[in-house]
């Protein structure tokens, strides 16, 4: 004879977010965690614009030094993050000469939408942790991101970027670049 009055499981999982086989049963968050609400995508201690998704599609780039706004050498504690446009790709806390940073590509995911392809080159930004600030950098050179691409970056240098229009304007800055014209 079958019990029909009462269909319940008794579950190892208490609450309503998985069924009795652990499968999950609510939305998924863009983090992949059922129920999630994106929170747990968020390393402790990584800066909040240096958040990104892993990728099975990476290349290395080996920053031998970084210099910040004021021409003098980033230290430990500051972070040197990679961005394709204004997704970022990977990120690295400042451990000295050739910290590592890992840029992740598009493997055709939503979670990876909008990372690098093929021949796309990336771009820099340094958080100084000491100025609580973010400043856009460039290396010497350009180095196009293919997947499992090692390279050895000799130098990235903090700058400022000013995008003046047509017109007069009032504008100060707080810092020079070498090149003032």
């Amino acid at each position: 004879r079958i019990n029909t009055v009462s269909q319940s499981c008794s579950c190892i999982y208490p609450d309503e977010t998985y069924d009795c086989d652990g499968n999950c049963i609510v939305e998924v968050d863009d983090c992949g965690v059922c129920g999630g609400d994106g929170s747990s995508c968020a390393a402790p201690g990584v800066p909040s614009h240096f958040q990104f998704n892993q990728s099975s599609q990476q290349a290395f780039y080996f920053i031998e030094s970084a210099t910040n706004l004021f021409g003098e050498d980033i230290e430990e504690g500051d972070w040197i993050g990679v961005f394709n446009d204004r997704v970022c790709v990977g990120a690295r806390e400042w451990v000295g000469p050739y910290t590592d940073i890992p840029v992740m590509g598009d493997e055709g995911e939503p979670w990876t939408e909008g990372y690098m392809q093929n021949g796309e080159f990336p771009s820099f930004v340094i958080y100084d942790a000491s100025e609580d600030d973010y400043s856009t950098a460039t290396p010497g050179a350009s180095y196009p991101w293919y997947p499992l691409l090692v390279v050895n970056v000799p130098n990235i240098k903090s700058e400022i970027i000013y995008h003046l229009h047509e017109g007069q304007q009032l504008v100060s800055f707080y810092n020079l670049p070498d090149d003032n014209s």
